[in-house]
């Protein structure tokens, strides 16, 4: 898995994931680039309450469940996942087989828009490997 990742990271240019993550819509409170495992490659500023590494760990992990779920309950492929609280949402999108884009928003209003948006993001950054 590592070599995979170490392979991510060569061909992986951080200011173009940069560049797409920063033109999501305002209402994403945070947005990170992580690997399967749970390292940030490269995020927007964080709001202070949300350390970045608790952020990359529970998306690894929600990623893992959600890819396992979807293979070995359904026989199908992941394509996205939410977690709606009271207070907004968390998305995690796949990028590669070894990478996922979390968002956060705090908005519940036009989050089927966002979701989508969010997807067309993880379709770009997934095309600059």
């Amino acid at each position: 898995m590592h070599t995979l990742l170490t392979q991510a990271k060569a061909k992986f240019n951080p200011l173009h994931a940069t560049a797409i993550l920063s033109a999501l819509p305002a209402r994403v409170d945070a947005a990170a680039v992580l690997s399967s495992d749970g390292l940030v490659m490269v995020s927007t500023a964080l709001p202070a309450h949300i350390d970045e590494d608790w952020l990359a760990s529970l998306s690894a992990a929600l990623f893992s469940a959600g890819t396992r779920s979807s293979q070995q309950l359904i026989s199908g492929r992941l394509e996205h996942m939410r977690v709606q609280s009271s207070a907004g949402f968390l998305l995690i999108n796949p990028i590669t087989s070894n990478l996922v884009l979390s968002v956060l928003t705090q908005t519940t209003d036009g989050i089927d828009q966002l979701a989508e948006e969010v997807k067309q993001a993880a379709e770009s950054i997934a095309a600059l490997f």
